[in-house]
């Protein structure tokens, strides 16, 4: 029998090691086919890629603290660090980096991914020693793919997946408690929610309701104060860079609580009550599976707390009444600033919510030994699940397959154009054909106090580009503006133009010309169009007056 239970434990330590795998493969071929950031998106891309950038010189006082996103800074500027010690460049790692930034950007995403893949295989680990239950050990592995965003996160560099490790060391922390591992008001277990709650505000704002878990797990009132302590000066640890500018983070948070609007914009009512019930809706609508969990998971709970039994577990009903709590705290804050990703903290949150509810059933029931029965149910779950997101997984895949198609023509014809030239690019927000533009996007994000090094060293590589912005009819350089050199030396000069206007157009060549003093004008002559894109490359000839 004890040869038969170590085979079998090895047998369940192997299989531990699957999901993990396929998360890293999956996330290794949307990395592959994802396509060029700063033609997709440099937003939060490229604001990410230039604070990390700058932590990784030691510099906190950055420009992108919104999220906060901390963590993710952290692993993409040791990613770039080692990147640039084990690279061939003879330049200096800032140089190396902003030449190269897609390849740095792509090997962070790829190590990120390597990250939560060993991270996952350590929670299955963990929860099977909690547990000794293969079933609830794979459904916490399974956490990434509850929800179909988590598609759209995989190749790209986004604070959401860096989420997965609050979230999940949260759970192990209450499976132990559940199983009677863990005492919850033992000061080792305080200290390890408040650390946990710390590093998640540390990550995104949205997780706010996540902290509200351990503080009503926890059952004296001296120990939720210690906890609260703890999570803040925690938080101000994990978050360094918001600790510098917390003024600045303050004010930001404020705003988002005073205005209706997403990023702190809109109305100034703290509640648009046109939108919020509708938003709710939205979120209960697309989600609706989840929402089941959860309230079979209070249907549980309240049935045990009716119970006419003096043997209560009372840390069964907390966690449950807290996971609830938390659920509808995260609904209300989607329901005030609408977008699907913002309910990701929540929905992190099933698999510890079917683990609780399988185990107060356990309890209504006096079920024993259960663990057969809900491994073949949660195994015969995540089969289903694995068919049906097979079939997300595909539509995601071709539709980034097509559409990097789509838009290659138009990079490739970029591509040719000489490297001397002179370049003026009228850029969507979310990318451009030339990586100038991101360049510039990352300039702006590089805060006050560094824009002056990153001028000099993005002029540096493109002394000859111009961005012009319709959105505020500005024009942005980084070299020192001059059309006259190109006029006596022939050098060619190009609009790249994307989904502009033709005053758009028109107004850039203008605004070109004003810069750099030619006294002259300058007319398009037209060298590709994509009508699919609706951009093209112009010619610009110049004629002096």
């Amino acid at each position: 029998m004890k040869l038969n239970k170590i085979i079998s434990n090895r047998q369940y330590r192997i299989f531990l090691f699957l999901i993990p795998t396929f998360y890293f493969i999956l996330s290794y071929y949307f990395n592959a086919i994802y396509g060029l950031f700063y033609f997709r998106s440099v937003d939060p891309e490229y604001a990410y890629f230039i604070s990390s950038l700058n932590i990784a010189m030691l510099k906190f006082r950055i420009g992108h603290i919104d999220h906060p996103g901390s963590p993710l800074q952290y692993i993409m500027a040791l990613c770039f660090r080692l990147k640039y010690l084990f690279s061939s460049s003879d330049q200096s790692f800032v140089e190396t980096a902003l030449m190269h930034s897609e390849s740095y950007l792509r090997t962070a995403n790829l190590f990120l991914n390597l990250l939560l893949a060993i991270f996952l295989v350590f929670v299955g680990y963990k929860s099977y020693q909690l547990t000794s239950n293969f079933g609830f050990a794979a459904l916490l592995q399974t956490t990434p793919f509850i929800t179909q965003i988590t598609y759209d996160t995989l190749g790209r560099i986004v604070p959401e997946p860096v989420i997965l490790f609050p979230v999940l060391l949260l759970s192990l922390l209450l499976i132990g408690i559940l199983y009677g591992k863990y005492e919850s008001d033992f000061f080792k277990t305080v200290l390890c929610f408040g650390l946990i709650s710390g590093f998640t505000l540390s990550v995104k704002l949205t997780c706010l309701p996540l902290v509200f878990i351990p503080f009503i797990v926890i059952s004296k009132w001296k120990n939720k104060l210690i906890y609260s302590g703890i999570t803040l000066i925690s938080f101000l640890i994990f978050a360094i860079p918001v600790t510098v500018r917390i003024n600045t983070f303050f004010r930001w948070g404020k705003s988002l609580f005073l205005h209706d609007g997403i990023y702190g914009g809109g109305g100034t009512d703290i509640i648009n009550l046109q939108s919020f019930f509708p938003n709710m809706k939205s979120i209960v609508d697309e989600n609706s599976f989840f929402f089941v969990l959860v309230f079979g998971l209070g249907l549980c709970t309240l049935v045990y707390f009716l119970m006419p039994r003096k043997d209560k577990n009372k840390d069964f009903l907390k966690i449950g009444v807290a996971l609830i709590i938390a659920v509808l705290i995260q609904l209300v804050m989607v329901g005030k600033h609408f977008g699907y990703r913002y309910f990701i903290p929540a929905l992190f949150l099933y698999p510890i919510i079917v683990i609780t509810a399988f185990k107060t059933i356990s309890l209504i029931f006096n079920i024993r030994n259960y663990t057969k029965i809900s491994t073949c149910i949660i195994v015969m779950f995540l089969i289903i699940t694995g068919f049906t997101q097979s079939n997300l997984i595909q539509k995601k895949a071709t539709y980034l397959v097509e559409d990097n198609m789509k838009k290659l023509p138009l990079l490739q014809e970029v591509d040719k154009l000489e490297v001397n030239s002179v370049k003026l690019i009228i850029p969507r927000y979310s990318g451009s054909a030339a990586h100038e533009y991101a360049m510039f996007f990352s300039y702006a994000w590089a805060g006050g106090w560094d824009k002056a090094f990153y001028k000099e060293k993005i002029g540096g590589i493109y002394p000859d580009s111009y961005i012009y912005l319709s959105r505020d009819s500005k024009m942005y350089y980084f070299g020192q503006p001059d059309l006259s050199r190109a006029f006596e030396k022939n050098i060619p000069i190009y609009l790249i133009a994307e989904e502009s206007k033709k005053e758009d157009i028109d107004n850039s060549i203008n605004k070109l010309l004003e810069v750099t003093n030619f006294s002259g004008n300058g007319s398009p002559e037209t060298i590709y169009q994509s009508q699919d894109l609706n951009a093209a490359i112009y010619r610009i000839k110049l004629e002096k007056k």
